[in-house]
């Protein structure tokens, strides 16, 4: 593996990473958390002191914002060298100009651009004591639309006329599942690191209804992220063979070994870990232990998450094996 594709593959990881950082913790904040004087992780109109959950969700959200757009723009020039064949001090603008304009991958970046900014151009209105529903829908949205345009940045471009449609159609729910389940695994983490500090039961109770309504959504998200990768399977795998014998399949293997463990570890949580935190009542004392274990759990998911998401990474750098 040369340097070239290693570089890539790290800036693939990490606009991956922060695209679904971005969308899961908007996701999380907004629409999973409870609203309210007494919720513990919704973003709050209130002290903006450091250490509050609204100063972490505003911090969180622009460094998310911010490595997504540097980590495109590294993204973008790597391959424009790696199209133009050309040396990185070569790269003049009439390249940049072609990759933008005739290719799908350049005319996926001007959009995706256009809508960094509008986010950008949102941040105003979402930051501030008045922001509303509507505003942060369209935010939420946007983030949403910006994870799910990199499924035409992909394998799936191979693929032309109903084909195409269905893969890429198959790819960004693909990305949309797996950013509300790793994207909103930051934000519970930091939910359940608060519990210890909180005394009130009607919080504590917030917090379990939260962890439930997150496991909900993490359950729909397994389900939509095993069929779409079996449709996505059925396109960029000639047989079955090749799972063990292309560096692809191998890579995929992983991939699956990786979310299968990342899946028992969640069915830990949703049947044992989350009942016996809402069987807390409110009661701190019961439930501290349960969030100690979730808290461990989730940081294992995190990590299993990485893992995912750099051998997504890899995998689109690595041409699928060939159908005979």
């Amino acid at each position: 593996m040369g340097t070239a594709e290693t570089l890539l593959i790290a800036t693939r990881a990490v606009h991956f990473g922060a695209a679904m950082v971005l969308f899961g913790e908007m996701l999380f904040a907004w629409f999973v958390a409870p609203r309210g004087a007494n919720s513990a992780s919704a973003p709050r109109r209130r002290d903006r002191t450091s250490g509050s959950s609204e100063t972490r969700f505003f911090r969180v959200a622009v460094a998310a914002w911010a490595c997504m757009v540097v980590s495109g723009a590294c993204w973008f020039v790597l391959v424009a060298v790696q199209m133009s064949g050309r040396p990185l001090e070569a790269l003049d603008g009439a390249t940049i100009t072609t990759v933008l304009g005739s290719t799908v991958f350049g005319r996926t970046w001007v959009l995706r651009t256009v809508l960094a900014l509008a986010l950008a151009g949102m941040s105003a209105v979402l930051f501030a004591e008045t922001a509303s529903r509507p505003w942060t829908l369209a935010a939420m949205v946007t983030s949403g639309a910006l994870l799910a345009t990199l499924a035409w940045s992909g394998h799936a471009n191979a693929e032309v006329g109903p084909d195409g449609v269905i893969h890429h159609l198959s790819d960004s729910i693909h990305l949309l599942a797996a950013g509300t389940w790793l994207g909103g695994l930051a934000p519970l983490a930091a939910l359940l690191r608060q519990v210890d500090a909180l005394s009130n039961r009607r919080a504590l109770a917030n917090c379990a209804k939260t962890v439930t309504r997150f496991g909900n959504a993490a359950a729909l998200c397994v389900t939509a992220l095993v069929m779409t990768g079996i449709v996505n399977a059925c396109y960029l795998l000639p047989d079955w063979s090749s799972l063990v014998q292309t560096t692809y399949g191998r890579l995929l293997l992983f991939k699956i070994c990786a979310f299968l463990i990342m899946l028992a570890i969640a069915g830990v949580n949703r049947k044992r870990l989350t009942p016996a935190l809402n069987r807390s009542n409110g009661r701190p004392s019961s439930t501290t232990g349960a969030a100690q274990s979730l808290r461990r759990n989730v940081f294992l998911e995190q990590v299993l998450g990485a893992l995912v998401i750099l051998l997504v990474a890899a995998l689109g750098v690595s041409p699928p094996p060939m159908r005979m």
